[in-house]
């Protein structure tokens, strides 16, 4: 009887002790690395994917599969493939829709705007919600800057050959 209960002690002790080295461990991971995102930082998310879209995040070379409701911030760069598509939440009420074969950095996601790059292929603004008062909404391309000036329906063509077009329908006005 006296056996056993030593028995008990010491793995009770045994486990603390190992809990306790764990729990050192793990804080003094978290408190070395820095951290990657701004916590003023504005996220947006993936809301609808067809087909294969791949993600690189900033400061990261390597690419991944990006997946349905994924968060998106400053500097993460997207990609669709020949056959897919994609939808980017702004907030419940603004979009963005990259076409097949397009690629796309976000640049800025603050409060006060947000600023895009289209890389290549078509992207479509959708704004609902937009008071330039109060916020901007701008898409570059090669040597193109798009400054959204009113709500309504943006695109911005960047084909391989260079010539970039926009188009601006529903009320919207740009320059």
């Amino acid at each position: 009887m006296q056996v056993s209960r030593l028995n008990a002690k010491l793995l009770v002790l045994l486990l603390t002790l190992f809990s306790i080295t764990t729990i050192a461990r793990a804080t003094q991971e978290d408190t070395d690395e820095p951290d990657d995102y701004d916590v003023k930082d504005r996220v947006v998310r993936i809301s609808l994917i067809t087909g294969e879209v791949n993600l690189r995040r900033r400061a990261n070379q390597d690419w991944e599969r990006a997946r349905l409701n994924y968060p998106l911030v400053e500097g993460d760069t997207i990609a669709t493939d020949k056959d897919s598509r994609m939808e980017i939440q702004i907030d419940a009420r603004n979009f963005v829709r990259l076409a097949p074969g397009s690629a796309l950095r976000i640049v800025t996601l603050r409060d006060e705007g947000v600023a895009l790059s289209v890389l290549e292929g078509t992207v479509v603004v959708r704004l609902v919600k937009f008071d330039r008062s109060k916020e901007y909404f701008e898409v570059d391309a090669p040597r193109t800057t798009m400054a959204a000036e009113k709500p309504g329906l943006y695109r911005v063509d960047v084909p391989r050959d260079g010539r970039v077009r926009l188009t601006v329908r529903d009320g919207g006005s740009a320059r």
